[in-house]
């Protein structure tokens, strides 16, 4: 079995960021990558590649396309905490604290660039098609990040929550399948491959599961396993699928005993609105949501064979996702 994340760890080491001048440019770029993370992104991308008949000697081959969603997921993250003010990401200071929001832009920027100039390492006859997947995919991510700042000054219902996660994290993850599923499949003679959608959907389903349990830990998880301030979505008002689901049931009139819900519900109190999720119920509902969408993706990679150990592994990771931290 291929050890992937050792395997990521060590090719990023080798392309020396901290080497590079100006330092001030490519300094930030090897502290975030060296940052670790579940390497989820790229993961997904090689097992789905091998689940669905790529070949391990051929890895090498492909590794840029694994590359290319490592970097264009660090940058969104080195942006989204310039935008959300944040200043701990995975137990580490963030790049706009450590140097300055400047830095931040500029070395995210670098950083989309760099996973751009991954996809021209691929195969010549593959880059075409890699790029109008990682196109359509960034624009995607962008769609659901402006839907995400829109829902501060919304009123978004539990359904429009769905479809903006489904773009600003599930469109990643979708990506990382489809691209592994295709490249398992260039140049073969039948250019017809129908693992595709069902592999995409496997993975956007899958972040649909995977943001939901990010709400519920940033409630219910520890700063410790974290890696950042446990209640940040609270304290800042965020309209998660927690906020939303209570904000339902208390519309819907069914805890008549609460008439100041909405005021602890928009209150911003961590403990308050914590103890009200629990009141309601939110936490539980929560954990089988995201149970509900694991499994629609699980169902949707049905058609991969019992028997292929890279198939299992990718159902173990999505698995397992639904149980980290708890």
């Amino acid at each position: 079995m291929v050890d992937f994340n050792e395997l990521l760890e060590t090719e990023v080491r080798h392309l020396g960021f901290d080497s590079i001048e100006p330092a001030g440019l490519y300094e930030p770029l090897a502290y975030v990558l060296e940052g670790g993370g579940k390497r989820l992104r790229p993961n997904l991308f090689l097992l789905s590649y091998l689940a669905c008949g790529g070949r391990k000697e051929d890895l090498d081959v492909v590794m840029p396309a694994a590359f290319a969603l490592e970097f264009f997921h660090n940058f969104t993250l080195i942006h989204d905490d310039v935008m959300d003010h944040a200043e701990t990401r995975r137990g580490k200071t963030c790049v706009h604290v450590r140097w300055n929001e400047q830095t931040a832009i500029l070395s995210g920027d670098q950083l989309l660039i760099e996973a751009y100039k991954q996809l021209t390492n691929l195969p010549i006859s593959t880059v075409y098609e890699a790029s109008v997947l990682f196109n359509e995919m960034a624009t995607q991510v962008c769609e659901g990040q402006q839907m995400d700042m829109d829902f501060e000054h919304a009123h978004p219902t539990l359904h429009d929550y769905v479809d903006m996660v489904s773009l600003k994290t599930g469109a990643l993850l979708s990506c990382a399948c489809i691209m592994g599923a295709y490249f398992s499949q260039a140049g073969c003679d039948d250019s017809e491959d129908h693992s595709n959608q069902p592999m995409g959907d496997f993975g956007r389903n899958l972040g649909i599961a995977f943001q939901i349990m990010d709400d519920y830990l940033d409630c219910f998880g520890t700063e410790e396993r974290l890696g950042k301030p446990i209640g940040g979505d609270i304290r800042e008002h965020k309209k998660t699928w927690l906020y939303l689901m209570a904000e339902t049931i208390l519309q819907e009139g069914k805890i008549l005993e609460l008439p100041d819900g909405y005021d602890i519900l928009d209150s911003g109190d961590y403990e308050a609105v914590t103890t009200l999720y629990r009141h309601l119920g939110v936490d539980r509902m929560a954990l089988d949501i995201v149970k509900a969408y694991t499994d629609q993706a699980l169902d949707d990679i049905d058609f991969l064979p019992e028997d292929n150990i890279y198939a299992t592994k990718l159902r173990s990771l999505a698995r397992n996702l639904t149980i980290r931290n708890k």
